[in-house]
């Protein structure tokens, strides 16, 4: 899509109703798009959308904002081939999480930027600065290393940036969110003030931190309870936002898969 390489998923005997473009996780340098396929395998049969998962460019070789003019191509090319604004939906996780809020925030000015209908977020890299008390408080805890890298990625742009930093950001345009998010995780700090913010900014939306489990918990551990209970909530949200959008054509997703 838009020159971009990656992997669709299409929800298994039924037309989609919309389509999410999902930003894999991975610090910003890492892996690729075949990481996240159980979960967008599981987005795309609770969601009934078509998820596409680029394959955007990586630090350090290519730092902020490659990744973030690649998502916005593959958004460009989408409305282009027939998808309504209002079935799109951007998604991503731990920093990809954080591309799909740079994105909505900071679209390179040479791309075109269409605004999605909703944003999705699991445990979002939010703030670069890594300065909060969960970062340290939960290290034991989370998954994540304690040395979390960004200057390959931020390549001397400053972490306090609200194109980098979504709780820096002007958040009153921002289209309505779901993020979840883990008690135990060393981001927790970051969201809640993520989450603080949207609601400051008057920005519908819905936050589910979840006691005692880590980062990425509904990727790593999609069989548990908790995490089932986020792919239906995310389902609700997805329906809800939906519900008076203009229709979906078969021809558009034949252009996708195209």
């Amino acid at each position: 899509q838009g020159g971009v390489r990656g992997v669709l998923s299409l929800p298994n005997g039924i037309e989609p109703e919309g389509v999410i473009l999902y930003r894999h996780g991975g610090g910003y340098m890492g892996p690729s798009p075949t990481m996240s396929g159980f979960c967008t395998a599981r987005l795309c049969r609770e969601s009934r959308c078509a998820v596409f998962v680029a394959d955007y460019r990586l630090a350090p070789e290519f730092p902020y904002p490659a990744g973030v003019e690649d998502a916005a191509r593959v958004l460009a090319a989408l409305v282009d081939r027939g998808a309504p604004r209002e079935r799109l939906f951007v998604a991503g996780d731990s920093g990809g999480g954080g591309l799909a809020t740079t994105l909505v925030l900071a679209a390179p000015a040479h791309v075109r930027l269409e605004t999605p209908t909703g944003v999705i977020l699991f445990s979002p890299e939010v703030d670069l600065r890594l300065d909060q008390a969960s970062v340290t408080e939960n290290a034991s805890r989370d998954i994540l290393p304690w040395n979390i890298p960004t200057s390959a990625y931020l390549h001397g742009v400053d972490p306090s940036d609200g194109y980098v930093t979504a709780t820096e950001a002007d958040l009153s345009e921002f289209p309505p969110t779901f993020v979840a998010w883990g008690g135990d995780e060393m981001f927790r700090d970051p969201i809640r003030r993520f989450v603080e913010r949207l609601d400051d900014a008057g920005v519908p939306h819905q936050a589910h931190e979840v006691d005692a489990m880590f980062h990425v918990f509904p990727i790593l551990m999609p069989w548990a309870d908790a995490s089932r209970r986020i792919y239906r909530d995310v389902a609700a949200f997805v329906a809800g936002r939906l519900a008076e959008a203009p229709p979906l054509h078969p021809e558009t997703i034949d252009g996708i898969r195209a």
